[in-house]
C-alpha cells in the first residue's frame, strides 16, 4: 500500500512538487520560473519557432535530473532583442542567489545563453550560437538592438560551445563575436552535422548524457557515428544540386565516409551537371564482384545486348567507370549505333577521368 502511495506521489510530481510563476514579461518576451528547492538552477533560452511560453522543451528535462528551471522565450521576429541584459538581471537575480547556474540554449537560444549568461556568472552551454539579426550577418541588422558580446560583462567560467565548423554561418558567429569576448572557450566541434547540432546527438542518443555532464563542468568529446553524418551530408548535396549551388566542399567527405551507390550517384549527376571534378573513389573487385552477382539468374531470357546494359549499369552504379566503358562499348558493337549510348559513354569518360 505505501509502495503504491509512493507511485502516486511521484507521479503527482510535476503539479504538487514544482512552485511556477512568471517573472517578467513583456510584448516579445516571457520569463517562467519552475523552482523544485534546488541548489542548482538551468536558465534555459527558447530556440527559433518555440514562441513566447511558459515552458520549454528542456524544462521537464532539468526537473527531473534536480535543476530548477527558469525558461526565457520570445517570439520569432524578436529574437530577445527586446529584453534587456537589465531586466534580464533584475528578473532572475532573486532565484538564483547563492546557487549554481547554468544558461543553456541551441541556436538563437545558444546566443541568449551567452549573451545573458555573462552577467549572471553562469556556466554556459551553447549548440551552434547564432542569431542572423546581429551586424555581422547584414540582412536584418536594423534589428539588431543588443550590445556586441565584447562590450558586455563575460562569466568567470570558461562557456562551453558546441558547432560544426563547416557551417558556414556559425563558424562565422563563433569565430567573429564569441572568440574575441572568450579568449578561452571549451569548443566542442561536431563535424558535417550542420546547424542542428544537437539534434544530431539526440538521435545519436547521446544528447543527454552530453549535456548532464557538461552542466557540471565535465566535457566529453562525443563520437558521433557515421551515419548521422552521411544523412546530415546528403541532404546537404542534395539541397545544393537543386538550388545549383556547388557542393564540393560537401561531396568530398560524404564520399569518404560512404560509397554507396546512391551517394556514387549523386556524386555522378554534381559531376555530370556542374562541370566540376569532384574525385570519386574506385570500387574495389569485390565490390564490383558482389554488385555483378546480383545478376545471377535474371539475364538468361534477355538479348545479349540487354545484358550488356545491365551489366554496365551496375558497374556505374557503384562508379566503375572503366569497366562500364569496356562493357559499353561491346553493347554499341551489338545493338549498333545508338545516340543514347553514345552520350551515356561520353558522359563515362569524363567521370572516370575524375576518379582516384
Amino acid at each position: 500500500m505505501n509502495f503504491l502511495k509512493n507511485i502516486r506521489r511521484l507521479a503527482a510530481f510535476d503539479y504538487q512538487g514544482v512552485h511556477t510563476k512568471r517573472i517578467a514579461e513583456g510584448e516579445y518576451y516571457r520569463i517562467t520560473l519552475h523552482d523544485i528547492g534546488s541548489d542548482k538552477t538551468v536558465i534555459s533560452f527558447a530556440f527559433l519557432g518555440a514562441g513566447v511560453s511558459d515552458k520549454g522543451s528542456d524544462r521537464d528535462f532539468c526537473l527531473k535530473n534536480g535543476y530548477n528551471n527558469i525558461y526565457v522565450s520570445c517570439s520569432d521576429e524578436d529574437r530577445f532583442q527586446s529584453l534587456s541584459i537589465e531586466i534580464f538581471e533584475s528578473a532572475v537575480t532573486p532565484y538564483i542567489r547563492d546557487k549554481q547556474v547554468i544558461s543553456y540554449g541551441t541556436s538563437v537560444g545558444a546566443y541568449a545563453a551567452i549573451y545573458f549568461g555573462g552577467g549572471i556568472n553562469a556556466r554556459i552551454v551553447a549548440f551552434s550560437p547564432r542569431n542572423s539579426f546581429h551586424p555581422i550577418f547584414n540582412w536584418q541588422s536594423k534589428k539588431f538592438k543588443h550590445c556586441y558580446l565584447r562590450d558586455t560583462v563575460c562569466s568567470s567560467i570558461t562557456p562551453t560551445i558546441i558547432y560544426d565548423p563547416f557551417e558556414k554561418t556559425d563558424h562565422r558567429y563563433v569565430t567573429e563575436c564569441i572568440m574575441p569576448a572568450y579568449r578561452k572557450l571549451n569548443v566542442v566541434t561536431l563535424d558535417n552535422c550542420g546547424h542542428t547540432t544537437s539534434l544530431a546527438l539526440s538521435q545519436a542518443g547521446l544528447l543527454k548524457g552530453f549535456v548532464l555532464k557538461a552542466f557540471q563542468g565535465v566535457i566529453e568529446v562525443p563520437e558521433l557515428p557515421n551515419l548521422q553524418k552521411v544523412w546530415y551530408l546528403t541532404k546537404k548535396v542534395e539541397s545544393l544540386i537543386q538550388t545549383g549551388q556547388a557542393a564540393k566542399r560537401y561531396l568530398i567527405p560524404l564520399l569518404e565516409l560512404s560509397q554507396d551507390s546512391e551517394i556514387i550517384k549523386l556524386a555522378a549527376q554534381y559531376n555530370l551537371n556542374s562541370g566540376d571534378n569532384v574525385p570519386i573513389p574506385r570500387p574495389s573487385q569485390n565490390r564490383i564482384r558482389a554488385s555483378l552477382q546480383k545478376l545471377n539468374g535474371r539475364c538468361s531470357d534477355k538479348p545479349i545486348g540487354t545484358v550488356l546494359l545491365d551489366i554496365a549499369t551496375r558497374l556505374e552504379n557503384v562508379g566503375a567507370y572503366r569497366e562500364s566503358i569496356e562493357i559499353l562499348s561491346l553493347a554499341l558493337i551489338t545493338k549498333g549505333a545508338d545516340e543514347k549510348l553514345s552520350k551515356r559513354m561520353q558522359n563515362l569518360k569524363k567521370l572516370a577521368a575524375t576518379q582516384v
